[in-house]
C-alpha cells in the first residue's frame, strides 16, 4: 500500500463514529502511522474532518454516568427525531429544525444511544454519493447516445452501434439511470400511435 493509500484509508477512519472511541494516535498506529504525522497531514488536507472528530469527541466527554442514564420522557422526547434518522436521508441537523430539537443536543443522545445509526447512516450517505459520481461518468459516457434517444425513434441497437459503444451496456445503463426517459420515450410514440390521420397525408 503507497503512502497515499494509507492516509486515505486512515482519513476514512477519522471520519467514522464507530472509531470516535479510538484516539488518533490509535487509529494512526493502525496504518503504520505517527499521531503526529496523520495530525498533519489532517491539518494540511482534511481540517474539517479533524474539527469535527474533535467536536463529537468533546460531546462524548461531557456525559458522565449521570447523564447517560436518560429518562423515559427524555427518550420519548427524542423518539421521532430518531425515527426520522433511521427512515430518512435528512441531516441532523434538519431533522432537529424539524423536531425542535437542539441539534447539538441531538447528536449527543444519538452519539450516546444509536452510534450505529449514525455509522449507517455515514456509510448510507458515502454509498449515495458513489452513485451520483457514478450517474456522472456514465451519463458523460454515454451523452451522444442519451441525446438520440431522447430526439429520435431510432432503436438503441441502432444508436449504439452510431455512437460506437456496445448495445447490451446502453441498454443497462438506460434502464438503471433514465427511467425517465424511457417513460417520456414511450409516450411520445403513444402520442404519435393516437394521432389522426389528416385527408392530406393520404392524398
Amino acid at each position: 500500500m503507497n503512502t497515499h493509500d494509507r492516509y486515505t484509508e486512515a482519513v476514512r477512519a477519522c471520519r467514522s463514529v464507530g472509531l470516535l472511541d479510538q484516539s488518533l494516535g490509535e487509529i494512526a498506529r493502525m496504518y503504520g502511522l505517527t499521531d503526529q504525522a496523520l495530525r498533519l497531514y489532517l491539518k494540511r488536507h482534511h481540517p474539517k474532518v479533524l474539527e469535527e472528530r474533535n467536536r463529537l469527541r468533546g460531546l462524548l466527554r461531557q456525559d458522565d454516568l449521570s447523564r447517560r442514564k436518560l429518562t423515559k420522557k427524555a427518550m420519548a422526547r427524542y423518539a421521532h427525531a430518531v425515527g426520522l434518522l433511521q427512515t430518512s436521508l435528512l441531516s441532523i441537523a434538519e431533522v432537529a429544525e424539524d423536531c425542535h430539537l437542539d441539534a447539538d443536543d441531538l447528536m449527543q443522545h444519538v452519539l450516546l444511544l444509536n452510534r450505529k445509526l449514525v455509522s449507517s447512516r455515514q456509510k448510507s450517505s458515502e454509498r449515495a454519493d458513489n452513485l451520483r459520481r457514478k450517474e456522472r461518468q456514465y451519463k458523460a459516457l454515454y451523452a451522444e447516445a442519451l441525446e438520440l434517444y431522447r430526439t429520435t425513434d431510432r432503436t438503441e441497437a441502432d444508436i449504439a452501434q452510431a455512437c460506437g459503444v456496445r448495445y447490451d451496456r446502453f441498454h443497462t445503463f438506460l434502464n438503471r439511470w433514465c427511467r425517465d426517459d424511457i417513460a417520456e420515450r414511450i409516450n411520445r410514440r403513444h402520442e404519435k400511435e393516437k394521432k389522426p390521420i389528416r385527408r392530406d397525408d393520404v392524398a
